[in-house]
């Protein structure tokens, strides 16, 4: 199930002609599916009519013959919902989520909540998030090792706490934390790696992780 790129003319319109010689490519090689707007189908550049067309053009032309899914590239739940229902309104088949779920992987439930029930769920509670976060960083070690999971974990935990209020010097001191126990890390002179002060470091992340819970607690008070 390809996804496929998005065509556009020189003066950066839809170029609708070339989409469809490529729609009908895909066809003829027996794809599965096709998927619009993913990373190079420009989707967090696309406008909302620009989706639409793409969209009701697709499911025009494949005729029911394969699904089509919509890439959901907004950054909010709240946008993402919205895209959502438009897909579902266009004739789109399904939702590939992607980018959307980063830090946020309540998301696909809320998505699939409202397009069900046309109601919005309520946000996570700031323990829910900050117990999804320490067992996030616990798989994160179990399936990188410590050297290479703390480096992992900056990101993701970053992502967890961005945009929340008054969370900018807790991810500050989480990123540095985070930085320590992968710089400690290093080979020993029997070749293997020194474990303890990498411990101790994750030990110091775990604590910070903590300190975000305060901040997710508050910032919902």
């Amino acid at each position: 199930m390809p996804a496929v790129t998005t065509k556009f003319n020189e003066d950066d319109t839809l170029d609708l002609i070339m989409f469809r010689k490529n729609i009908e490519a895909q066809l003829e090689a027996g794809v599965s599916g096709i998927i619009l707007g993913g990373t190079l189908g420009e989707a967090s550049t696309l406008t909302d009519d620009e989706k639409r067309i793409l969209i009701q053009e697709t499911v025009a032309f494949v005729d029911g013959n394969v699904p089509v899914i919509i890439n959901i590239a907004e950054q909010s739940t709240k946008d993402a919902i919205l895209a959502a229902q438009r897909a579902k309104e266009y004739g789109a088949s399904g939702l590939m989520i992607g980018r959307a779920a980063q830090g946020n992987p309540w998301i696909f439930r809320e998505i699939a909540h409202f397009l069900a029930s046309g109601e919005e769920l309520p946000p996570p509670s700031p323990d829910e998030v900050h117990c999804v976060m320490r067992r996030h960083l616990a798989q994160l070690h179990t399936s990188y090792g410590e050297r290479h999971g703390v480096r992992v974990a900056r990101k993701h935990i970053g992502w967890y706490l961005k945009n929340r209020e008054d969370s900018a010097e807790t991810r500050k001191r989480l990123m540095r934390t985070i930085k320590i126990a992968a710089d400690t890390e290093q080979e020993a002179d029997n070749g293997k790696l020194v474990i303890t002060q990498t411990m101790g470091s994750v030990m110091s992340v775990s604590e910070s992780i903590n300190e975000a819970g305060d901040t997710l607690k508050n910032s919902a008070a």
